[in-house]
C-alpha cells in the first residue's frame, strides 16, 4: 500500500509538473513543430471515414472528432483539451511503469528506473506533439495483465492499442511465449476479431473512405529510413493537404519513388531473424520476455519502410525496463538525441541531406542494441553473471 502510494504521488508531481508548463507557456511554443494543427484541420472536416479518410487507425480520429465538438471548433480550447487528455494518459502510463519495474526490477532501486521515465516523460516533446502516448499506455498495461496472467484484459487493451496505433500489437509474442497453443490461437483471435470486427462496422457504414483508409499507407512510400536512402525518398512520413482526403482516390497515390526493394521480399529475412530470437529465448522470467518483445519492436522497424522519430516512445520504456539503470539511461539519452536531430532539428530546417546521418546512425544503433540485448540475456540464461535485475517472477 505504501508503495502504491508513492506511485501515485509521482504521478500527481508529474500531473502538476505539466500543467505549469501549459499555463506559462504559449500555446505555438507548446505545439512546437508537433501534429496539432494537423489534427485539429482533420477534425474540421467532419467525421473520419465517414466524410473523409484518414491516414491513422480509428481510436484517435474519432476522438479528435470528439474533442472538436466539445470545442465548439474553438481551435485553442481543442489543443488544451488535447493536452489535458494526453497529460492524463502519461500520469496513467507512469503509474503502470512503476509497478512493471517493481515486477521486473524486484531486487533493484526502482526510484532511478521511474525516475528517468518521468523526466523523459515531462520534457521529451514527443510526448505532446503527437498521440503515440495513447498506444504506448495501452501497450504498458498489456504488459502488466500478461505479467499477472490476466491475458484476455491483456489482449483486449492490446487491441485497444491496435486500433490507435499498430506497435502494440507486436506483444501479442508474449502470449504465444507462454501459453498452449489452442490458449495463445484463442488469445491472438481475440485480439484480431476486436481490430477486424472495428473495421467492418467502419466498412458497413463507409466502405469508399474506410478502404482508402486502410489503402494509404502502402501509397505513403518510404521515409526516414535505409529503404528511403535506397529509394530516393528524403521526405518525411507526411501526407499531402487535408483537402485530399475528400477524395478517396487521392489514398492510393504514390509519395514519392516506388520502392527499389520490395519490404515483401525482406520480410523473410526478417521474420527468420526474429522467429531464431524466439526460438532461442526460452525463459519465463518478465525481463527476458521484455528483452523478445525489445528485439522485436526493433527488428520491425529496420523492416518498416518508414520511420517517424517519435516511435522512440515505444522503445524506451522497454530499454529501461530490460537493462541495468545507467545502461538503460544511457541508451534511451542516445535514442533521443538521435531523433530530435532528425526531427526538429534537420528536416524542419530544410535540411535533407541530414538523412544521410542520422538514417545509418540510427540503423547501426539498432542493430546494435539488439546484439546487446540478445548477449545480455543468454548471459544471464546460462548463468554466466546477471547484467540484468532479475527476481523469481514467473508468468502466472
Amino acid at each position: 500500500m505504501r508503495r502504491l502510494s508513492r506511485n501515485w504521488i509521482l504521478a500527481i508531481a508529474f500531473f502538476i509538473c505539466r500543467l505549469i508548463f501549459i499555463i506559462s507557456t504559449p500555446l505555438d511554443g507548446i505545439k512546437g513543430y508537433g501534429d496539432f494543427v494537423h489534427f485539429y484541420h482533420l477534425a474540421q472536416m467532419g467525421v473520419p471515414f465517414l466524410d473523409y479518410w484518414v491516414e491513422f487507425p480509428p481510436i484517435f480520429p474519432f476522438l479528435s472528432w470528439l474533442i472538436y465538438q466539445i470545442a465548439a471548433g474553438q481551435q485553442h480550447i481543442y489543443d488544451y483539451l488535447l493536452l489535458i487528455i494526453l497529460t492524463l494518459v502519461q500520469t496513467g502510463s507512469l503509474v503502470v511503469f512503476a509497478n512493471l519495474v517493481k515486477q521486473v526490477k524486484p531486487r533493484s532501486n526502482h526510484r532511478v528506473s521511474i525516475a528517468a521515465y518521468f523526466l523523459v516523460n515531462l520534457i521529451l516533446a514527443y510526448n505532446w506533439w503527437y498521440f503515440d502516448v495513447l498506444a504506448v499506455m495501452t501497450l504498458l498495461l498489456g504488459l502488466l495483465w500478461i505479467f499477472n496472467g490476466k491475458h484476455i484484459r491483456a489482449v483486449v487493451i492490446l487491441a485497444i492499442g491496435t486500433l490507435t496505433k499498430l506497435f502494440p500489437a507486436l506483444a501479442i509474442c508474449l502470449i504465444w511465449r507462454h501459453s498452449s497453443l489452442k490458449k495463445a490461437v484463442l488469445l491472438t483471435s481475440i485480439l484480431v476479431l476486436i481490430v477486424v470486427g472495428a473495421y467492418m462496422v467502419l466498412f458497413s457504414v463507409a466502405p469508399e473512405f474506410t478502404k482508402a483508409s486502410i489503402l494509404s499507407q502502402s501509397s505513403k512510400g518510404s521515409w526516414e529510413t535505409v529503404w528511403a536512402l535506397i529509394d530516393g525518398n528524403y521526405r518525411t512520413g507526411n501526407f499531402g493537404a487535408e483537402v485530399e482526403r475528400l477524395d478517396a482516390a487521392t489514398a492510393d497515390n504514390l509519395l514519392g519513388n516506388p520502392p527499389r526493394v520490395s519490404p515483401w521480399i525482406t520480410l523473410p529475412v526478417f521474420l527468420l531473424i526474429g522467429g531464431y530470437f524466439y526460438l532461442r529465448l526460452t525463459e519465463n522470467q518478465p525481463s527476458v520476455q521484455l528483452g523478445l518483445l525489445g528485439m522485436a519492436f526493433l527488428l520491425f522497424f529496420l523492416w518498416m519502410p518508414g520511420w517517424s522519430p517519435q516511435w522512440i516512445l515505444y522503445l524506451i520504456p522497454v530499454v529501461l525496463l530490460i537493462f541495468d539503470d545507467s545502461e538503460g539511461i544511457i541508451i534511451s539519452g542516445i535514442l533521443i538525441l538521435i531523433n530530435l536531430l532528425e526531427w526538429p532539428v534537420l528536416l524542419s530546417r530544410g535540411y535533407p541531406w541530414g538523412l544521410w546521418l542520422t538514417i545509418p546512425v540510427r540503423t547501426i544503433f539498432f542493430i546494435f542494441l539488439i546484439i546487446l540485448t540478445y548477449s545480455r540475456i543468454k548471459q544471464f540464461m546460462l548463468g554466466r553473471n546477471e547484467p540484468i535485475d532479475q527476481g523469481n517472477l514467473e508468468y502466472s
